[in-house]
């Protein structure tokens, strides 16, 4: 076990913080966090508004009735034809109506499972980095489904969604409000992917500037394995446990 700012570490790695220094870290971690929940909250939210299905079969219908996409209307003649009709397109799916509903509840239990973490005192940079990781690898993918193509109708190709390449004015009524709700929740899905990505970038640069600093990356270790596990306390000391494998065998190293 590798612990660095423990009472048994040489003074040299002993951080010099003050009583304020303290409190202002601890007072910016709290607000982000926060701000983060509670963004996670408006997504769900957000999403909520427009499940399972109170907008996504409006919106296809008016932009078939407008030529702006397929018709969904018009699949009625391929079974009367006792033909087969196209795939539904990914845009115009429940499937994908589901899946923003799933990511947007993922995001939001992570985010509050990181408050109670914190709280306890029991918060892990790999678990921040595998929670980053994950919600920004599903909005990434969220958001080029919500801006997923319909070409199911060669007279009538549609490269994106109608309502993100027009203003929700050019209609009226039920369906502005269903453009304005589908319009939200594209947008807040690019802001969550760059929320989370920004973080995991972040984290990864922080990460190695702190292994850099304190020499945790020597020579002597060669490219065996390594794993480093960061737990901030409340004292804002951080203990690095490094364990690293080389032939099988595990290793432990202490200072």
């Amino acid at each position: 076990m590798f612990s660095l700012y423990h009472p048994k570490c040489p003074t040299r790695h002993q951080p010099t913080l003050t009583a304020a220094s303290k409190a202002r870290s601890i007072s910016v971690s709290t607000i982000a966090i926060g701000l983060e929940l509670l963004f996670s909250l408006v997504v769900l939210v957000v999403t909520c508004k427009a499940y399972p299905d109170k907008y996504r079969t409006l919106l296809w219908s008016i932009g078939g009735e407008r030529g702006w996409n397929s018709n969904p209307d018009l699949r009625i003649y391929f079974y009367a034809n006792h033909g087969e009709p196209p795939e539904v397109p990914l845009i115009w799916t429940q499937s994908l109506t589901d899946s923003t509903m799933a990511i947007a509840v993922l995001s939001f239990v992570l985010c509050l499972a990181r408050v109670v973490l914190r709280y306890y005192d029991a918060a892990f940079l790999a678990i921040d980095v595998l929670y980053d990781g994950l919600l920004a690898a599903l909005w990434y993918y969220n958001v080029a489904s919500q801006s997923s193509a319909d070409l199911t109708d060669p007279k009538h190709l549609s490269a994106r969604p109608w309502y993100l390449d027009r203003s929700c004015s050019v209609v009226s009524g039920h369906a502005e409000g269903a453009c304005m709700v589908a319009k939200a929740t594209f947008y807040l899905a690019v802001c969550s992917m760059i929320l989370y990505l920004s973080k995991l970038f972040l984290t990864c640069m922080w990460t190695a500037y702190r292994c850099g600093e304190q020499g945790l990356l020597t020579d002597h270790l060669g490219p065996e394995k390594l794993f480093f596990r960061l737990r901030i306390n409340r004292d804002l000391c951080f203990r690095h446990d490094l364990e690293y494998w080389d032939n099988g065998e595990s290793k432990v190293m202490s200072v």
